[in-house]
C-alpha cells in the first residue's frame, strides 16, 4: 500500500494527534460522569436502604423497585455521558481511518513506535466493544433494579472505562516520545 506524502504532511498528523488528544479527553470526560452518575445512584439507594434499616444480605424486592425508580428519576448526567462518548468515539474513528492511510509497514524483528501505536488501536477497539455491552447490560439491570448485576458489571464497566482513555493516552505518548537513537553493534 502506497501512502501518500501529504498523508504524513505536518498539518495531517498535526491534525491527527489534536484529533487523539481531544478524543482521549472526551472519553475521559465521559468516564469522570458515568462515574457521578454511578456514585450518585449508588449514594440514593444506600440511603434508602439505611433509612429503611435493610442490611446488605436483606435486599429484595422494595430495593429492586427503588433501584428501578432511581435510575429512571433525572437522566441528565446518562446522557451527558453517553454523548461524550458518541463525540469521542465518533472523532476517534475519523482519526482512526485516516491514521491507518497513515501507518507505516511493520519491520520484521522490530517493534516500532508506530506497531505499538497500531496495537492499542486494536486494543482500543476490543475494549470499546466490551465497554458499550456492558453498559447495555447495566442500564437493563438497573431499569429492573438488579442490586448484584449492577454492583457486579458496575465495576466492569468502570474498570474498562477507565482503561480506553489510558490506553489512547499511551499510545499517543508513545508516539510523542523522541526516537530512540541507533546504536551501532557491537565490535566483533
Amino acid at each position: 500500500m502506497k501512502t501518500s506524502s501529504s498523508l504524513r504532511s505536518f498539518p495531517a498528523l498535526l491534525l491527527a494527534r489534536a484529533a487523539g488528544w481531544t478524543s482521549s479527553g472526551l472519553l475521559l470526560a465521559a468516564g469522570v460522569v458515568g462515574a457521578v452518575r454511578a456514585y450518585d445512584l449508588m449514594s440514593a439507594g444506600h440511603e434508602f436502604r439505611d433509612q429503611n434499616n435493610i442490611g446488605e444480605e436483606d435486599i429484595g424486592p422494595i430495593c429492586y423497585d427503588e433501584i428501578a425508580l432511581l435510575w429512571s428519576g433525572n437522566q441528565t448526567l446518562r446522557w451527558t455521558h453517553v454523548s461524550l462518548l458518541a463525540a469521542g468515539e465518533t472523532l476517534y474513528l475519523g482519526n482512526a481511518i485516516t491514521g491507518m492511510s497513515m501507518a507505516r509497514k511493520a519491520k520484521p524483528g522490530e517493534i516500532s513506535k508506530s506497531d505499538i501505536h497500531r496495537w492499542a488501536f486494536f486494543t482500543h477497539a476490543a475494549l470499546m466493544a466490551s465497554e458499550i455491552v456492558m453498559g447495555l447490560f447495566t442500564t437493563d439491570a438497573l431499569k429492573r433494579g438488579d442490586h448484584e448485576t449492577v454492583s457486579s458489571l458496575g465495576i466492569a464497566h468502570a474498570a474498562v472505562g477507565l482503561a480506553i482513555p489510558l490506553v489512547m493516552i499511551g499510545a499517543g505518548i508513545v508516539i510523542e516520545l523522541p526516537a530512540r537513537p541507533k546504536t551501532a553493534p557491537p565490535a566483533e
